[in-house]
């Protein structure tokens, strides 16, 4: 727990956490237990236009700057940040604070896009971005992967690693007498997060997979070409499609799930993955930004290369046929975990605000 003496002084700015449907979302809404005073503005909500979307993120910011003139005791902005309109949101949110209101500024960088994005900017837009990076007073990556390539590409000062949050309880790591393999899948239906490779690979050995293994998918974004993959491919008993899912539901499913997968082609530290971890889970995942952190090959879970189908058969079949290594690797991922707990985390952010607080 923050305590009230450094949280108060600390104003958060982020994605709405209420009915979040992402990872900033869902570690705000435990962070938010776990500070004394918890000060947050949301500084988007998922509207359905982008006229919505704009008018909502005007008045926040009103509602920023009132609160900031108001409340003199704030001295710290913890900004949560990710790519696109996010990163420029945030920007003229840290430029206000800085120039106007002469507060420290932290920028929370969550995405395991950022390289790419900046890679594929204009020469304005990475220079916008550039600025923005330049006006931080400390900057948080949620890996030492990301950590390093921030010191190594922008050449900056403060940069520390902070876990992702995860607090969901593991309550029963007992393993399953019946046949069928449990696999699940949590997040946006998209080709950048490997579901369709997954579920490619499902289709093209279905008479080696049926009956033996069945994948939970859960999450929203390219639906319509899913279920159509789905249907084209008679994978009904393959694959269940449960939609977007959360609170009691998704812990239902984390804890009756044996094996979380995860093939993505771009990653920060997917907070999935922890929550996957802490339910005692072994994890599918690729060697791609902070993943190999968290998962050991061949000690928590399996790493493959990103769109390699083979070696996502490979995957499915070595839990399939060794159910033993399901519980073996289970334990290993409650293990590592551990410092993701909020008693951990908490300290962590604690340290940093305090360097920044007067």
């Amino acid at each position: 727990m923050i305590s009230s003496l450094v949280s108060r002084k600390v104003l958060l700015i982020g994605p709405d956490y209420i009915g979040h449907r992402g990872g900033i979302g869902a570690l705000l809404d435990i962070y938010k237990d776990h500070y004394e005073v918890f000060n947050f503005i949301p500084s988007f909500k998922n509207l359905p236009s982008k006229s919505q979307k704009l008018v909502f993120f005007i008045k926040q910011l009103v509602r920023i700057i009132a609160f900031l003139r108001k409340n003199k005791e704030i001295q710290v902005l913890h900004i949560h940040s990710a790519k696109d309109g996010s990163l420029y949101r945030k920007l003229i949110i840290a430029f206000l604070a800085k120039k106007f209101f002469r507060k420290k500024v932290i920028n929370h960088i969550h995405t395991g896009h950022f390289k790419h994005f900046y890679d594929e900017s204009n020469w304005i837009s990475k220079k916008s971005i550039r600025y923005f990076l330049s006006l931080n007073d400390a900057t948080i990556t949620v890996s030492d992967f990301w950590k390093g390539y921030f010191i190594e590409s922008f050449s900056l000062n403060n940069v520390f690693k902070v876990n992702n949050i995860v607090s969901i309880a593991k309550q029963d790591n007992s393993i399953k007498e019946e046949k069928i393999l449990n696999f699940l899948f949590l997040g946006v239906i998209t080709k950048k997060k490997g579901i369709f490779d997954l579920v490619d690979t499902i289709a093209e050995n279905k008479e080696i997979l049926e009956n033996k293994a069945k994948l939970i998918i859960c999450g929203s974004g390219d639906t319509d070409d899913l279920l159509d993959l789905i249907k084209i491919g008679g994978l009904e008993n393959c694959i269940d499609y449960r939609g977007w899912v959360t609170g009691e539901e998704k812990k239902c499913l984390l804890q009756v799930s044996d094996v979380y997968v995860l093939p993505s082609y771009f990653e920060g530290v997917p907070i999935s993955i922890l929550e996957a971890m802490s339910c005692g889970m072994p994890i599918i995942s690729t060697n791609v930004g902070g993943i190999p952190e968290v998962v050991e090959n061949g000690v928590n879970g399996l790493l493959i290369a990103p769109g390699d189908r083979k070696a996502i058969l490979q995957a499915l079949l070595y839990y399939i046929n060794n159910f033993g290594k399901v519980e073996d690797h289970g334990k290993q991922s409650l293990q590592k975990i551990k410092e993701y707990f909020p008693e951990s985390v908490t300290r962590e952010l604690e340290e940093i605000y305090t360097r920044l607080i007067v």
